[in-house]
């Protein structure tokens, strides 16, 4: 009897099954309507031969400016013309690879701005020469005190300033790699294989979109 039921339940499948595929096939034909063909998904976006940067040469760019306007900067020797352009290098150095990528960098080269004119104002202040400590007849302690205090201020102000010139000069070389992405993002060409109207039905294609 049992025998009896597995065949008997066999065969009911065996019949079933090849209407419920037609079934199957029926409803997604329906959901599709006439005539149209369902297009391959785009493809990835590739950046265009010509207008392709390389995050590897913006960020060689700021890296090597800057470490070029150290070293002048440290081989001065004191010359104040060539002491100048060492710093110029420095300033500048870290924006180059941004420039390369087509951005100005403004946020790093404000930074320095600032970090550059915080570090004189620690140098005037560390700077205790208008203090005549050595010749002073009265209030030698006040005099002592302040100048001490100038000094110390003067040190601060110049480690912050170190600081924020150090820190913006990183800022710019990494945003030197992620100014480079969003050009070749910006300047990418989109292929996409579709079907496209023909004599006779359709015809594979391809759909070019530009991004500006």
């Amino acid at each position: 009897m049992q025998l009896v039921r597995l065949l008997l339940f066999a065969t009911t499948v065996t019949y079933l099954l090849p209407f419920a595929v037609v079934l199957a096939l029926s409803s997604t034909a329906a959901a599709q309507a006439p005539g149209a063909t369902q297009s391959p998904p785009p493809r990835p976006a590739q950046p265009a031969s010509g207008d392709q940067k390389d995050a590897g040469t913006a960020t060689m760019l700021s890296v090597g400016v800057t470490l070029g306007g150290f070293v002048v900067a440290g081989v001065s020797g004191g010359e104040p013309s060539v002491a100048l352009l060492g710093g110029v290098g420095m300033y500048l150095g870290p924006s180059t690879g941004q420039w390369y990528a087509g951005r100005v960098g403004g946020i790093g080269l404000a930074a320095r701005a600032v970090a550059a004119i915080v570090i004189v104002k620690g140098i005037t202040l560390r700077d205790t020469d208008e203090y005549d400590i050595m010749g002073c007849t009265a209030d030698c302690t006040e005099l002592r005190d302040r100048s001490q205090r100038d000094f110390q201020n003067g040190e601060r102000l110049i480690l912050a300033g170190l600081g924020l010139w150090i820190g913006s000069s990183v800022f710019d070389i990494v945003m030197a790699r992620r100014a480079v992405h969003t050009w070749n993002r910006e300047h990418a060409v989109a292929l996409t294989p579709t079907l496209m109207p023909a004599a006779g039905g359709r015809a594979p294609g391809v759909t070019l979109q530009l991004s500006f």
